[in-house]
């Protein structure tokens, strides 16, 4: 049951369709429940995201937390074109 809630966290963190705040509280456990892997899903994730504003969130978090070890995953987020909004 908790890797089950542990992947629904996941999806509400990458998929579509959830609103900022909800985002924002998926991250917030996620990064309370299992830190490594909530950078390893960032890392995979973060170049694949469309929605700019949590892109950009999720960005500025990254450098608030100091975690260097996904700057790898910022340079790729950010060399990946948008579409238009």
């Amino acid at each position: 049951q908790a890797e089950a809630y542990t992947r629904q966290l996941k999806r509400i963190v990458f998929q579509p369709g959830y609103t900022q705040p909800v985002r924002e509280q998926a991250f917030a456990r996620l990064q309370s429940r299992d830190l490594k892997d909530l950078k390893a899903t960032l890392a995979l994730n973060l170049p694949k995201m469309e929605a700019l504003a949590w892109r950009e969130w999720l960005c500025a978090r990254i450098a608030k937390e100091g975690w260097r070890a996904l700057t790898p995953a910022l340079v790729r987020a950010w060399s990946v074109p948008m579409r238009p909004g």
